[in-house]
């Protein structure tokens, strides 16, 4: 039983510090492109990165299944074993499918309801999103619960980028 209070007390503190890290990341990288003039020439432009760097995230979890059923086995198409190598990147893939598949819903909703956000939000949080999920990948391999961090890091943003969003759209 304790241990499963500390493996909460893990997820919740990787959750918090997500927000922190996210929050600090993007505020930051938007904070540059306005000053620096840095944008991405086109609002379609700077979603389309967005929406690239979300794809690369994905496509590298694929790249990583492929190798470690070709290299490690079972090379055969069945099931990985439990905990393993390969079950471990395919639950990245699975979950990053479904990160990817938000957050392309998210920037494509921003790029309808207000381009020039999306100038400048979205290639920084394209950014932020290869970072997260890099985050929930290496967390993963170390320990589990340490997925946490990624996870939210990922998630969080790309609800309240939903939650800006609907707010222009029923303001």
């Amino acid at each position: 039983m304790r241990n499963i209070r500390a493996q909460r007390r893990a997820v919740l503190l990787g959750i918090f510090a997500a927000w922190v890290v996210s929050a600090a990341f993007i505020a930051a990288g938007v904070l540059f492109q306005v000053r620096t003039g840095a944008f991405f020439g086109t609002p379609a432009r700077a979603t389309a990165f967005a929406l690239s760097m979300a794809g690369l995230a994905l496509v590298a979890g694929i790249g990583l299944a492929a190798a470690s059923r070709h290299f490690l086995g079972p090379i055969d198409g069945g099931g990985p074993a439990a905990g393993s190598r390969l079950d471990l990147t395919l639950r990245y893939v699975t979950n990053t499918t479904e990160q990817t598949l938000a957050f392309s819903l998210a920037g494509v909703a921003c790029l309808f309801a207000d381009e020039s956000l999306a100038q400048r939000l979205l290639p920084v949080m394209g950014v932020w999103f290869v970072i997260a999920r890099a985050a929930f990948f290496l967390g993963y391999r170390i320990r589990p619960v340490l997925r946490a961090f990624g996870f939210a890091a990922t998630f969080h943003p790309t609800i309240a980028l939903l939650a800006v969003v609907l707010a222009q759209l029923l303001a």
